[in-house]
């Protein structure tokens, strides 16, 4: 009953965050391109980190997973003909700690804070 309760608890305090780089409006044609777009979304069963990544035709898309020193741990380049894009990290070897998503289009940077906290018998995984 605890580890469902806990389970609960953290399903619901997490939730899913959504990432837009850049504001905009759908384009028409000989305007600015669209917005890339991603969601972040823990997932519990295993200390996995879904990137979802959707770009537009005309933008490379760089996702970087940082420590808390501003250190890369995985540096992955999506391409215009890539998206979109479903990215997996895998928390299960990482020391609790703060740690960073950045995903960037060249010209807009957005940062996902992720929280990893082990407390004495259940490991959790927070964004901010």
């Amino acid at each position: 009953m605890k580890t469902l309760f806990a389970s609960l608890l953290i399903a619901f305090t997490l939730g899913t965050s959504s990432i837009t780089l850049a504001a905009g409006h759908p384009s028409a044609p000989g305007s600015d391109p669209q917005p890339v777009q991603a969601v972040v979304i823990p997932k519990l069963q295993g200390m996995k980190l879904d990137v979802m990544v959707v770009a537009n035709e005309h933008s490379v898309v760089m996702v970087r997973f940082l420590n808390d020193q501003g250190g890369i741990l995985v540096k992955r380049r999506i391409s215009k003909s890539d998206t979109p894009t479903l990215l997996r990290f895998d928390l299960s070897q990482l020391a609790d700690g703060q740690y960073t998503v950045a995903i960037s289009d060249g010209s807009n940077t957005q940062l996902q804070e992720v929280n990893l906290q082990t407390p004495a018998s259940l490991r959790t995984i927070s964004l901010q």
